[in-house]
Order: structure tokens, then C-alpha cells, then sequence
């Protein structure tokens, strides 16, 4: 009788650690979306991806040409984003479509692919276009 009532008293324990483990997680994501976005309604597209993908190699000439393009096709300001698709995946995977758009609706579309790990996220790959289908098709 004792190890049944130590065991519930466990499991009554773990359950809301790991509930709670799970909103911080769900949070530090929700924060990180928060800041990619801020970055390219600001037009700052490489810093965005620097942000997301930390290790990904990027030479000052690529940044400058990543910026410059961006800017060409988007000269105006995003009035607007949000997540057009989200899907979970198994083993902490997920993948997601975000679009930014202008006043003169012009869209810009971004896909992630993100690995929830017990130490936080990791992108895992990260593609733009203009060009929703293209992004889509990875669905």
C-alpha cells in the first residue's frame, strides 16, 4: 500500500514539472518567433535568419546582397504577418509557414523546420520566397 501511495505521490509530483517544463519551452518559442518577426517587419532579413540559424556562415558581401534584394522586392514596410500553416510533427519536430505583407499586398513567406530538444529549439532549416507554393510543397 505505501509503494502505491509513494508512486502516485511521484507521478502527482512529475506531472506539473513536466507540464510546466513544457509552457517554458512553448514560451522561449513563442519568444523567438516574437523576435524573427520583429526583425523582418523591421526589413532585417538577415539579421532574422543570423538569429535563427546562429550558425549558419554568412559573409558580409552575403549579408548586404540578402538585404539589398530584400529590399528591392519589399521597399515598403510589412503592415501586417502571421503563421499561415503550423504542423507538429513527431519527436518534438514542427514545421511552420509565416507571411509578412505590405499595404500593396505583396507577400513574403518564410517555412521553418524546428527540433524541440530537452536544451531548447533548434531550426533546423529555415527557406523564404515569395512563392507560397513553393514553401507549401514541404508539407
Amino acid at each position: 500500500m505505501f509503494k502505491i501511495l509513494a508512486f502516485a505521490v511521484a507521478l502527482c509530483l512529475t506531472v506539473p514539472f513536466s507540464a510546466s517544463a513544457q509552457t517554458n519551452q512553448r514560451t522561449a518559442f513563442n519568444q523567438g518567433i516574437e523576435r524573427f518577426n520583429n526583425l523582418v517587419m523591421e526589413q532585417r532579413l538577415s539579421d532574422a535568419l543570423k538569429m535563427m540559424r546562429p550558425e549558419m556562415e554568412m559573409s558580409d558581401d552575403d549579408i548586404v546582397r540578402i538585404d539589398n534584394r530584400f529590399w528591392e522586392h519589399y521597399p515598403k514596410t510589412f503592415v501586417g504577418h502571421d503563421t499561415v500553416r503550423s504542423e507538429a510533427l513527431k519527436s518534438g519536430f514542427r514545421q511552420e509557414v509565416l507571411a509578412y505583407w505590405d499595404e500593396d499586398n505583396r507577400y513574403f513567406f518564410v517555412y521553418l523546420l524546428i527540433h524541440a530538444t530537452n536544451s531548447g529549439f533548434n531550426v533546423v532549416n529555415i527557406d523564404y520566397s515569395t512563392d507560397f507554393e513553393s514553401l507549401n510543397a514541404n508539407f
